[in-house]
């Protein structure tokens, strides 16, 4: 019986060798334009409309293989303008060179002209530069504008004459005048401003000011945060008892002023004596506990102890509870049990929660030979998804085995084109089969495994019946 291809098969480095046997009803390569790359010998027929013919590749040329063809007739070069034709052979592989004409050498710098000479143009431009101040040198080339810009005190006007003008005009400063205690030198160039005398009349009011002898007073801030405020670099009295003279000074929201009042006598918040430290110190426990040294009146030690045994133990409130009686000794009766959904072993200790007992799996005897089990025979498992035990048949094991490692599709009737089968085994490593449900012939088709859970089948042409697939699953990676 044939084997049954219903996809491409890809010679890679191998020949397929037919022994002196027939190649039954084989189609030559259909095409239409000629295959790329190709080497000698190979074929293929060119289905162009108004063509029609196999063609062969004889290493050089296609040739027709209908009696009329080999390689090129004849072939006569033209020269065009600028263009110089040339060729290795007028029939058969002709190799064809097509140069320019022109006369001269050709470089980076040279244009072709049109009268067909290499030549550099005249009158060239190249660049020019501009510089500020002795600085470097720019490079000005063709299609470049350089744009003046106007600043603080400088203003530019421009006009298009014979020749062309740039005006710059000083729109700034035109003069300084010094006032109170400023004095100017240099009339051009750079100005010198400097102080004149001392400030004076800087006295302590509300805050600090400084009187100028003007009009106007101009205000001073006392700085509060930072390495050198007000507050740091005042007199050091730290660890000195407050006294009932001491002052303070704060803004007055009422007045919008700086104000002092009494640290003590005035402020609403100050107390009324001035209190040096703490006289007492108390501690309490609850009655678990037990406190020694309390209070402290001016030094001592606080001691805190536990008050009960070891019989006992602290609850909720603090208070000693004694630990409850447990009883003690073997025990006396070993019964099967059902309770809590459990069919196992359990003891019954006839009071309390049921203690759990294990079976000893290793003391069992041996089944000898795997043909002793049958497929009747039952095994005990925990039930997960309901913490219950339960049992299973030899049988039941082994249809979810195969079902978990393996899986089976039919596919109706295929046509050319993909099928996608999705198995959901886990793994690329996967074995895939085909038959036809009809025949029961083995079918070949292209696979290609697409996921861990999925395969893509390619058949290339109808198959004409239903085609069965199977799908086994052969690690566990």
């Amino acid at each position: 019986m044939p084997i049954n291809y219903y996809c491409s098969i890809g010679m890679v480095g191998s020949n397929i060798e037919m022994n002196k046997n027939q190649l039954l009803e084989p189609v030559i390569e259909n095409s239409a334009s000629q295959p790329s790359s190709p080497v000698e010998g190979q074929m293929y027929y060119d289905t162009t409309v108004g063509d029609k013919k196999m063609y062969f590749y004889n290493g050089s040329a296609w040739v027709e293989m209908d009696g009329s063809g080999s390689g090129v007739i004849s072939l006569t070069p033209t020269n065009g303008t600028f263009i110089d034709i040339t060729q290795n052979a007028t029939s058969g592989a002709i190799t064809t060179t097509a140069d320019l004409s022109a006369t001269g050498t050709p470089s980076a710098t040279k244009f072709l002209r049109g009268d067909n000479v290499w030549a550099t143009p005249a009158g060239a431009y190249t660049k020019w530069q501009y510089q500020t101040d002795g600085g470097t040198a720019i490079d000005m080339v063709d299609g470049e504008v350089l744009n003046f810009i106007g600043g603080t005190g400088i203003s530019l006007a421009d006009a298009a004459a014979s020749p062309n003008t740039l005006t710059i005009t000083n729109s700034g400063v035109t003069s300084i005048v010094a006032g109170s205690n400023i004095s100017i030198s240099g009339s051009t160039g750079a100005v010198t401003i400097s102080a004149v005398g001392d400030v004076t009349g800087i006295d302590a009011g509300d805050g600090i000011r400084i009187d100028d002898g003007g009009t106007a007073t101009p205000e001073v801030n006392v700085q509060y945060t930072g390495t050198n405020n007000v507050v740091v670099k005042a007199a050091n009295a730290e660890g000195t008892d407050i006294a009932a003279g001491d002052l303070i000074i704060y803004a007055d929201s009422s007045a919008s002023d700086a104000v002092k009042r009494g640290l003590v006598s005035d402020l609403p918040f100050a107390p009324s004596s001035v209190t040096t430290g703490v006289t007492s110190v108390g501690l309490s426990a609850p009655s678990a506990f037990t406190v020694s040294g309390s209070p402290v009146t001016g030094s001592g030690t606080l001691a805190f102890t536990g008050a009960g045994t070891t019989a006992q133990y602290v609850d909720g409130t603090g208070s000693l509870q004694t630990f409850p009686s447990i009883p003690q000794g073997d025990v006396t009766k070993v019964i099967p049990s059902t309770a809590n959904a459990k069919l196992g072993i359990s003891v019954d200790n006839q009071g309390g929660p049921i203690p759990e007992v294990g079976l000893s799996i290793g003391t069992l005897a041996d089944i000898g030979v795997s043909s002793n089990l049958d497929d009747a025979d039952e095994f005990p498992f925990l039930d997960e998804s309901v913490t219950t035990n339960k049992k299973v048949t030899l049988r039941e094991l082994k249809d979810y085995i195969t079902d978990s490692q393996s899986y089976a599709v039919t596919l109706t009737s295929p046509s050319a084109g993909s099928e996608t089968v999705t198995h959901n085994l886990g793994s690329y490593d996967v074995i895939v089969q085909l038959y036809g449900d009809t025949s029961k012939e083995t079918i070949y088709a292209c696979v290609d495994r697409t996921s861990t859970n999925a395969l893509s089948i390619t058949f290339d042409s109808s198959v004409g019946q239903d085609v069965r697939v199977l799908v086994s699953r052969v690690t566990n990676e």
